[in-house]
């Protein structure tokens, strides 16, 4: 079976001040193609008459190749990629197709993505529904053209993503930027649950790295106007937040970074806590960030203003 192909186009509301796409925005499209394979009709009634909702479990791969612009015209390619008792791995391929009256002569590639989905019922983890197990697994599809630098720059297995959080450990707390806020009505989605989107939306500052002495954004066109920074790809980004946060909590973002001077990379790490006597991670994310030339498109080094104190080290 040929992969489920889901188009969109890109509107302002989705673009930053440069008119590039929020990072976070690609998981939306992601989680859209997703409802459309398995059918709308479905995913209401799951979501409603049996008590049952589908969710997002675990990113494991995330990888970010180019950047969709306003007004582009993309496709999401999914297929079912594997298939276990309680969870379901989909492949995700994203696709810029064209923009305004000019297309592209073959699709390119923005995002690519392994996602672990699952559902939860009343009683906790529930079983995969018809719509998922119906459709055929197709572990063998490949992962299509890498522009070489960012070969160079991350592959397609990241070292850095494989680290222990001890940047974000709780005793750790004094090493990372901390951002608290509160879980309002906006945050919470139809179940009462932290909208997995706004966490995503949260992680988002990492476009932004933060100077650790004081808490601003650091903006890379400070130290050369040439220098872009890109996000290039995700690791680890697991949700354990469902049942655990109501209206009102309190909680908080902890960011800490890592540099590899050898790949001109910076990793940023987060992890989202609840407050109290026993905070707990509930969610957490290793984002990997590069900087290119905007004219060569060539790996470019580490803005002067972003040496920070590696934190990654630290028990």
């Amino acid at each position: 079976m040929a992969p489920h192909i889901f188009p969109f186009c890109v509107f302002l509301e989705d673009t930053d001040a440069y008119e590039m796409v929020f990072n976070n925005r690609y998981m939306q499209y992601a989680t859209r193609a997703l409802g459309d394979l398995l059918g709308w009709k479905e995913m209401s009634r799951l979501a409603s008459e049996e008590d049952t909702h589908m969710y997002i479990r675990e990113v494991l791969f995330h990888r970010f190749l180019q950047s969709a612009v306003l007004g582009d015209y993309c496709q999401v390619e999914t297929v079912l990629y594997k298939l276990e008792d309680m969870k379901a791995l989909f492949l995700i391929k994203m696709a810029r197709l064209g923009n305004g009256n000019t297309p592209e002569a073959k699709p390119v590639p923005l995002v690519d993505m392994i996602v672990e989905l699952g559902f939860n019922d009343e009683f906790g983890p529930g079983s995969l529904p018809p719509s998922v197990l119906d459709l055929d697994v197709r572990p063998d599809l490949p992962w299509g053209e890498i522009p070489p630098y960012y070969l160079k720059a991350v592959g397609t297995e990241s070292k850095m993503g494989q680290m222990p959080h001890r940047s974000i450990a709780p005793h750790a707390r004094d090493k990372c930027a901390v951002y608290p806020f509160v879980a309002s009505m906006d945050m919470l989605d139809c179940n009462r649950d932290l909208n997995t989107q706004f966490v995503m939306h949260l992680y988002e500052r990492s476009r932004n790295p933060i100077d650790p002495t004081t808490r601003a954004t650091c903006l890379a066109s400070k130290s050369n106007t040439d220098c872009l920074r890109v996000v290039v790809r995700w690791d680890k980004v697991r949700f354990n937040h469902y049942g655990k946060v109501l209206l009102g909590d309190e909680l908080e973002i902890r960011t800490a970074q890592v540099e590899d001077n050898e790949k001109n990379i910076v990793v940023v790490f987060h992890a989202l806590f609840t407050t109290g006597q026993n905070p707990e991670c509930i969610a957490h994310a290793i984002v990997t960030i590069m900087f290119i030339s905007s004219t060569t498109k060539a790996p470019m080094a580490i803005p002067r203003e972003l040496n920070q104190e590696v934190f990654a080290g630290d028990a």
